[in-house]
């Protein structure tokens, strides 16, 4: 993967979930269980992220990761049931990422879960067709290098340029 490209994932990392600006803490902080009609809230910030973004001068990578980090591979995802190929790369691999994050960060409803259960829960969101099994892979590959980050007290929560690099090339999208 280029590093012109590398580049914009990170900026689309750094500005994916800019439309939770739009969703009262009350939801998004909510301890337990989320109703359907908070459910329904939360889902309408990448569409609020885009409304925000469409005033800047950005590159539509950066805007693909956005409005796309909830779609799934299966045209399960939201906000517009993107499926397969039709899922930018960018916004694929956020969508792995994000996926990974919340599950091995505590939540105001769950404390962080071990890696070991996160991979499972990764595997079956693959079986299921949610997420891209390349870029799952490619993130796999990846965890050693982080969890000896960890383990040395190096914060590992951002990678490094080069090891978003070597993901990329495990993804097969090099």
């Amino acid at each position: 993967m280029p590093r012109r490209e590398l580049q914009l994932l990170e900026i689309g990392g750094y500005l994916h979930d800019v439309g939770k600006i739009g969703i009262r803490d009350s939801v998004l902080l909510k301890e337990g269980p989320l109703t359907a009609r908070e459910r329904r809230l939360i889902e309408e910030h990448p569409r609020i992220g885009l409304s925000i973004i469409q005033h800047v001068d950005l590159p539509q990578e950066v805007i693909d990761v956005v409005g796309g980090h909830h779609e799934r591979m299966d045209g399960s995802g939201y906000p517009y049931g993107l499926e397969g190929e039709g899922v930018p790369i960018l916004a694929r691999i956020a969508s792995v990422s994000d996926v990974f994050d919340a599950l091995t960060t505590d939540r105001p409803y769950r404390p962080a879960l071990e890696l070991r259960r996160a991979a499972e829960i990764l595997r079956t969101e693959v079986n299921l067709g949610h997420l891209d099994p390349r870029v799952v892979e490619a993130l796999f590959k990846a965890l050693p290098r982080w969890s000896r980050r960890l383990e040395n007290g190096e914060g590992a929560s951002r990678p490094s340029a080069a090891e978003l690099e070597e993901l990329a090339k495990a993804s097969g999208f090099s």
